[in-house]
């Protein structure tokens, strides 16, 4: 196969088959697009001596790059949710009518479970160990049965940087004020690809920096309810 038909197969660039034959760094997405071309795993394009670490360095060079790892295991993925202060979930898997039922469940309880800042405190649902226990068995169920039908989960989390609301009982809402500091959370993503690869890449655009400036505002006093 020529670099140029590869090139065109893998909606890639020519110069990016250059690259990869010459051993050199590329983002696991540009992996993926060049293992499905050629109708391999992305492992059998990564030469023995290339380790995960090192994969992964390149992945987050960017500023803005997350990676999400495979996941298998209800409980990992369940603690990883419910202990971020925010997330998203992406879904990139094509439903089926054979799979439509598990792939909706598992989305309908990951999104359930997925922390809402503006929540008020009385919505939010703080879960029981043995609660935790039950909708990790739940998801390690339905991870397996998606595993079935090629479907495969993505989770991870990184600091983001954000301002984190606060109730104000005498009015009954959320709310930040205008001068409130940016502080650092932890914040999970959730994305349910096709099986193919171990880890994906994502980007972002809330990472936590050292030195955030503040939100302008025009009265110190003010505060704005969600």
């Amino acid at each position: 196969m020529t670099q140029e038909k590869l090139a065109a197969m893998s909606k890639v660039n020519h110069r990016t088959v250059q690259r990869a034959e010459r051993g050199e760094f590329l983002q696991l997405d540009t992996l993926a697009s060049l293992a499905a071309a050629l109708g391999v795993i992305v492992g059998e394009l990564i030469l023995p001596d290339d380790s995960a670490e090192q994969i992964e360095q390149s992945e987050t060079s960017e500023s803005n790059a997350v990676v999400l790892r495979r996941r298998t295991s209800g409980m990992a993925l369940i603690e990883l949710v419910c202990d971020s202060f925010s997330g998203k979930l992406y879904c990139a898997a094509e439903p089926t009518e054979d799979n439509i039922a598990t792939l909706t469940d598992l989305v309908e309880r990951v999104e359930r479970l997925i922390p809402k800042p503006w929540a008020l405190p009385f919505e939010v649902e703080n879960l029981t160990m043995a609660q935790r226990l039950r909708e990790a068995l739940a998801t390690t169920s339905q991870m397996a049965e998606l595993e079935k039908f090629g479907i495969a989960v993505f989770a991870g989390t990184y600091t983001a940087r954000a301002q984190v609301p606060h109730y104000d009982p005498d009015a009954g809402f959320m709310a930040i004020r205008t001068t409130q500091k940016f502080e650092p959370v932890t914040v999970c993503r959730v994305s349910i690809n096709p099986v193919g690869v171990d880890r994906i890449t994502v980007k972002v655009s809330d990472k936590w920096q050292d030195e955030t400036p503040l939100p302008p505002s025009s009265d110190d006093g003010d505060e704005i309810a969600f």
